[in-house]
């Protein structure tokens, strides 16, 4: 699974960059045109990754690391010798 890459507040900003770098490079110096060129293919490359990307899914975010903790409270709870009941609370064996 991919990490996070920023979602549309970072395509907007590397977008951004990308068209000031156009602005600013000289047609004529190959070596400033060659990493133009290589800018836009990694930009590109990003946006095709955060097209579907959803922050949901990164193991990187707040709510997933909290989901975690409580998940891994729970789980040594349950290795303790107690059993979850159906409403969700916990109950001695």
């Amino acid at each position: 699974m991919s990490s996070w890459t920023g979602g549309a507040a970072a395509a907007e900003a590397d977008a951004a960059k990308l068209k000031e770098f156009e602005g600013k490079t000289d047609p004529a110096d190959k070596e400033a045109t060659a990493l133009l060129e290589e800018m836009r293919a990694h930009t590109a490359k990003l946006a095709a990754l955060r097209k579907n990307e959803d922050p949901r899914l990164s193991f990187s975010t707040p709510e997933f690391k909290e989901a975690s903790r409580v998940f891994a409270e729970a789980f040594k709870v349950c290795r303790s010798g107690r059993r979850a009941d159906g409403a969700g609370g916990w109950l001695q064996p």
